[in-house]
């Protein structure tokens, strides 16, 4: 690690506009889910280089490979961390978690990325690095969280039984899906019928799902919304070894964040909000604003609000208990919804 943190060090020079490499592969092509950028500055100076991981081979005494050069194959130069960090999200990355590592007098900045597929929203700054690096007097570093509550983005990847992909965050002793629910089928394979109209949407009274705005690009972003018959259907939505969450377990993870405040500004994602009620996605679920279908079938609030499922009737039993976020506060919301309404699902790890 020493003789990676020198070589950064020492080998700066001027930025170049051209294309950026590492290992020669351009930036833009590196085809890979996450990636891990590190960056250490110049002494005496506020530049710095970055080294990018995204799992290729490289012989210890060759790790200057892994620093991002110009076409000449010199190191490229940034102002800053940020700077770097919007480099890479041009380039196609978004932020996920990030550290720090105080050696002596300098600090060691690790950022892990995830390549972004069918980006909608808006860009916006990385968040604040969920855990800050405070040196002691032995030149050690002691990794003190910023939240008061444990959770972390694995990388364990779940797939369904149409062979999606999802991330998952562990929010203390329990893993979420960090991704809304896109598959196709229950468990056992039977088919959850796709309804496009308002008119049949709002006359079913059997498992129904949809995609926001009948929109494929809406569909890979956001996941399925489905009706609450799917929630109270017994083949079971969520593959083999998680479940749908219930109401309590809702409540658990929001308590673990927080309160229903902090709980709002920790699952929100850094982008897509409106009215600057982005979130700092510091528990990795990245909770968009995903919007809902109403009862009328009519799709309302992308932008603005995200609906999601719980799987626990309300006292009466003629409702079901979701979850909210909003654009006019951060606050997570409580509702017992009829099952007509379209909602998202994130699922539990037994």
């Amino acid at each position: 690690m020493n003789k990676l943190i020198s070589f950064i060090a020492i080998n700066l020079v001027s930025f170049s506009l051209f294309a950026q490499t590492v290992n020669d592969v351009p930036i833009k092509d590196i085809d890979v889910e996450y990636v891990q950028i590190v960056g250490a500055a110049k002494f005496f100076s506020t530049k710095v280089v970055i080294a990018i991981d995204f799992g290729q081979r490289t012989k210890f005494f060759k790790m200057g490979n892994t620093i991002v050069k110009d076409e000449y194959g010199k190191p490229v130069e940034f102002n800053s961390m940020i700077d770097a960090l919007n480099f890479m999200t041009k380039n196609g990355f978004e932020f996920v978690t990030a550290y720090t590592i105080t050696i002596g007098k300098q600090n060691v900045y690790h950022y892990l990325m995830r390549n972004r597929k069918n980006e909608i929203f808006e860009k916006s700054v990385p968040p604040t690095p969920a855990n800050i690096a405070i040196p002691s007097n032995e030149n050690k570093t002691i990794m003190e969280p910023a939240p008061s509550f444990e959770a972390k983005i694995t990388l364990d990847i779940l797939k369904d039984i149409d062979g999606n992909s999802y991330r998952i965050s562990q929010i203390g002793n329990k893993k979420w899906m960090a991704e809304n629910l896109r598959v196709s089928r229950f468990r056992n394979g039977d088919l959850i019928p796709e309804i496009e109209s308002d008119i049949k949407w709002s006359d079913a009274n059997k498992a129904a799902r949809s995609i926001y705005d009948n929109s494929p690009n809406y569909g890979k972003l956001l996941g399925n919304l489905y009706n609450g018959y799917v929630i109270l259907d017994g083949r079971n939505i969520c593959p083999v070894g998680w479940h749908l969450p219930s109401d309590s377990e809702w409540e658990i993870l929001i308590k673990t964040l927080g309160g229903v405040n902090e709980a709002s500004v920790k699952l929100k994602a850094t982008k897509g909000w409106t009215n600057e009620l982005n979130g700092t996605n510091s528990s990795g679920m990245n909770v968009l604003p995903s919007g809902s279908r109403n009862e009328s079938g009519q799709f309302v609030g992308a932008g603005k609000v995200g609906v999601w499922w719980s799987n626990t009737k309300d006292p009466i039993g003629l409702k079901i208990w979701t979850r909210t976020l909003t654009n006019d506060r951060q606050e997570v919301g409580r509702f017992a919804s009829n099952p007509q309404i379209g909602g998202y699902i994130r699922c539990v790890q037994d």
